[in-house]
């Protein structure tokens, strides 16, 4: 692999988990009740759990994906051209899912999970009131985006494997630090004085330019993975 390619893969990875938008509406609703119910010490004292959680599941899928892989790598060859197409034609599928499937069609930052989920998810940041509490649902959180991230956990992994020139450690907490940047972000608001209404505004006014750039991302991936599998491995 050269060197610039593996990169490229690994920041898009990055770029398109971090500007998904369940886990953040998840913190957003967690911190202001947090707010409501405690101090604002505690309370950011609790939201540090909840991205915690969140650290925690990326570790986890990240550790499942390497195992995944070499399990994999008994059956079939992971350094063959018809498994990079493959990867590339799931990551196309996955640009279309997240255009037409994503954000609902409103105004809102409804997302294509069930009124159900959504529902539950609401009501367990409401009533989070330990660390524990906190930390499980910013791992939880996670768990319904898997349908658009698992791909790109599972390329991430390949490049981790396959490419030994690069910083594997370095490469691992960036990886992680990257993916759950949104919510210090979305801290950092509610520390500075703005409350649930202006981030959830703000993360509105995103929604189409998120819903165009993780789209292109999500294509200029498919397109690098398939050059990558015919470039080093075309046989």
């Amino acid at each position: 692999m050269t060197a610039i390619a593996p990169v490229i893969i690994l920041l898009l990875s990055v770029l398109i988990i971090s500007s998904l938008q369940l886990v953040p509406g998840t913190f957003s609703i967690f911190y202001h009740y947090a707010l409501g119910k405690t101090t604002r010490k505690k309370a950011d004292d609790r939201s540090l759990s909840f991205i915690i959680g969140a650290e925690i599941f990326v570790g986890v899928i990240w550790i499942l994906m390497l195992m995944l892989l070499t399990l994999l790598s008994f059956v079939i060859d992971l350094c063959s051209a018809p498994f990079f197409w493959t990867l590339s034609g799931t990551l196309f599928a996955e640009a279309i899912a997240f255009l037409l499937f994503y954000f609902r069609r409103s105004r809102s930052t409804t997302l294509f999970i069930s009124r159900r989920v959504a529902a539950t998810l609401q009501a367990r940041a409401s009533k989070a009131g330990s660390r524990s509490d906190a930390i499980a649902l910013g791992f939880f959180a996670n768990l319904p985006e898997l349908i658009f991230t698992f791909p790109l956990y599972l390329i991430s992994a390949i490049i981790f494997l396959n490419t030994p020139s690069l910083p594997r450690i370095l490469i691992t907490g960036l990886f992680i630090l990257g993916t759950i940047l949104p919510l210090f972000i979305i801290r950092l608001l509610f520390r500075s004085g703005h409350n649930l209404a202006h981030i959830t505004r703000f993360r509105a006014k995103l929604k189409p330019y998120l819903r165009l750039i993780i789209f292109f991302a999500y294509l200029v991936l498919a397109f690098a993975i398939l050059n990558l599998g015919v470039t080093n491995y075309g046989r």
